[in-house]
């Protein structure tokens, strides 16, 4: 299925740039419905206002004239010799319309955005264990997990970390690559069975859900590091298998994007890393 409209969103839904302080206002309550962190974790309305009065990225997701998603991001220059590009920040949408596909539609809204000012990538972190969140960034939208970060925020609680390190995921979405310019059009990924044929396990979970032992030395071209199947429950319910998938992944991903890997695909509940040309084995 190709990209909504930018413009109006799937189906009933409306998606735009924000502009009006009570739209700001209308994110903070989203934000603490999503996340049900303390208040002091949510990024208050004044900053959404500056950021969008700066140049910055703010949109909205709206049914009937109410926000129910939204969508952050500034500009950013990681190093002096990159150019400038945004860094998207913050996305949340109401559980109730989570499966509207709004998600994707404030992205592809996002790269318009974008693309119109010249900004040739986007990058935003995401927790490599919600397997929700792989499939949309890697799989519906092309983007390339290129690094790891450690307790990127703190420990910031909630229903969707716990009292876990709140490690993360960078991606990047090159917004003029090959793969996105693929998925802008329509295409489906690549077929996902052959995608996985050659892939060596280096990472993988037992009948209970629980991770195997990472190999962290395997010599192939792309090796495969699985997720839990049911994070947010064993968040809650198996806090101790949850601790040990991110002690697992954390050193998986850590070894293999360090010698070169990029996490191109998330197939079957499992990341496939491809070490890239050139690339020590």
């Amino acid at each position: 299925m190709a990209p909504p409209d930018a413009t109006t969103g799937p189906g009933p839904y409306e998606v735009r740039s924000l502009d009006a302080i009570e739209e700001f206002h209308a994110c903070e309550a989203v934000m603490k419905v999503v996340w049900q962190v303390d208040d002091r974790e949510l990024v208050p309305a004044s900053h959404l206002r500056a950021t969008q009065h700066a140049g910055g990225f703010v949109a909205g997701a709206f049914h009937q004239g109410r926000l129910v998603g939204f969508l952050a991001g500034f500009l950013a220059r990681p190093t002096p010799t990159d150019p400038l590009g945004l860094h998207s920040h913050l996305m949340g949408v109401l559980p109730e319309v989570r499966r509207a596909g709004l998600g994707r539609a404030l992205k592809w809204y996002q790269r318009r955005w974008a693309l119109e000012r010249d900004l040739p990538w986007i990058r935003w972190t995401f927790d490599p264990l919600h397997a929700h969140a792989a499939r949309l960034n890697l799989e519906a939208l092309g983007a390339v997990g290129v690094a790891y970060e450690r307790d990127f925020y703190g420990r910031i609680g909630g229903v969707l970390a716990g009292s876990l390190a709140s490690d993360r995921l960078l991606a990047r979405w090159d917004l003029g690559a090959e793969r996105v310019l693929a998925r802008a059009g329509g295409a489906a990924p690549a077929d996902p069975e052959a995608a996985e044929a050659d892939a060596a396990e280096a990472l993988g979970r037992d009948g209970d859900d629980a991770p195997t032992a990472p190999r962290l030395a395997l010599d192939a071209d792309v090796v495969a590091v699985a997720a839990p199947l049911a994070f947010a429950r064993d968040l809650h319910e198996r806090p101790e298998v949850a601790a040990a998938w991110r002690q697992a992944t954390r050193a998986t991903f850590e070894a293999y994007l360090a010698r070169g890997y990029r996490a191109e695909r998330f197939v079957h509940g499992r990341y496939l890393l491809r070490r890239r040309d050139g690339a020590a084995a």
